[in-house]
Formats: structure tokens, C-alpha cells, sequence
């Protein structure tokens, strides 16, 4: 016994009902066609990614010119491939104006090259780091308080020496104190003298 099968509605008839606001019938376009039309783009484009893009985008502008479309002997697929090449022709002219407008751009300028003085400063600032942390133990040895001896004139005014044996032994944070003296002053940041 032989099944009747209804013949398929032809491109110009899916067409004619999308004209008519049938988006389903513009979907079996679709599904008739994509797969051409993106094996089209992916040739042009070597880029999946792209031809999956490009292919939504020919499937947008065919819908949107659904109304004055006229297809050849029936058929959409020529015509689509046809949108195919104009969406990849503009693509092709958007990403060269985008490359012609990146090279526009001026380059940055290469930044000058530091002076002697400041490389030799850069040098140095270990050195003097290291210095300032050795300064600073030996003054807790030998009980003066840093803050006191910078703001006496710090290494030209005050002089002392350094008991190498000595051992220092710096006050717990809980014993340093912030209090306000009687004359308005603080003696906030003044450590007590380490203990020996």
C-alpha cells in the first residue's frame, strides 16, 4: 500500500506566507538553507566563529527584505548565497576601516631615558634603607629615641656609640602608649626605651 505524502511547500511558497507574517514558514528557510549558507561564509571567513555570526546576520537582512524579494525560478538559495556576499563584502570594509583607523592612532612615545642622577638614587635606595634600619637599632641600643634624634638634626647633631655585645629588646605593642602630655603636646610614636 503506498502513503500519500504531501508534496513540500517550494522557497517562493515559504516566502509568500512570511509575507503574510508566517515567522514559521520563514523558518523552514532557514532550515532548508543555513547550513549552505554558513558552509559559504566559513570558506570566505576561515573563521567559525565568524561564519556563525555572519550567517544570523544574512538570516536578519533576509528576513528583513522578505516584503520586496523575488526569488529565482523558486528557489532562495541563490539569493541568500547572494546576501551571503554583501554581508561579507561590508564586514570585509567595517574590519579594514577599523584597521585604517587603529593605524591613525599615534604610537606612544617611548618614555626618556632616566638621568645618571636618578639611576644612581635608585642605587642607593637600598643602601640606604639598610642604613636606616641599622641607625635605628643602634639608637634603641643605646636608648635614644628616633624620633628625638631625627628631629634634633639626626645624623650631624647627635653622636653615640654602640655596644656590639648588647642585646636589644624591642617593647611588646601593648606597651606602647598614646597619651596627650599636660602642655597640649603628644608623645604619640615615642617608643620606651628598649630593654637591655
Amino acid at each position: 500500500m503506498s502513503t500519500f505524502t504531501p508534496a513540500q511547500p517550494t522557497d517562493a511558497d515559504l516566502l509568500s506566507s512570511a509575507r503574510d507574517g508566517d515567522a514559521d514558514s520563514f523558518g523552514l528557510v532557514f532550515e532548508r538553507h543555513a547550513a549552505a549558507v554558513l558552509r559559504f561564509c566559513f570558506r570566505r571567513t576561515g573563521n567559525a566563529a565568524s561564519a556563525e555570526d555572519l550567517t544570523s546576520i544574512v538570516f536578519l537582512a533576509a528576513w528583513e527584505q522578505r516584503e520586496k524579494t523575488v526569488f529565482y525560478e523558486g528557489r532562495a538559495r541563490p539569493w541568500l548565497l547572494g546576501v551571503a556576499l554583501n554581508v561579507l563584502r561590508s564586514q570585509s570594509r567595517a574590519e579594514r576601516r577599523y584597521r585604517d583607523a587603529l593605524a591613525r592612532i599615534p604610537a606612544a612615545a617611548s618614555p626618556e631615558p632616566e638621568s645618571d642622577a636618578a639611576i644612581a638614587a635608585r642605587r642607593r635606595a637600598p643602601a640606604a634603607a639598610a642604613a636606616l634600619v641599622v641607625t635605628g637599632v643602634a639608637l634603641a641600643a643605646s636608648g635614644v629615641n628616633p624620633l628625638d634624634w631625627l628631629r634634633s638634626g639626626g645624623p650631624n647633631e647627635v653622636r653615640f656609640s654602640i655596644d656590639p655585645s648588647a642585646t636589644v629588646h624591642w617593647p611588646a605593642p601593648s606597651s606602647l602608649r598614646c597619651d596627650d602630655s599636660a602642655e597640649g603636646e603628644s608623645d604619640c610614636g615615642r617608643l620606651p626605651p628598649p630593654s637591655r
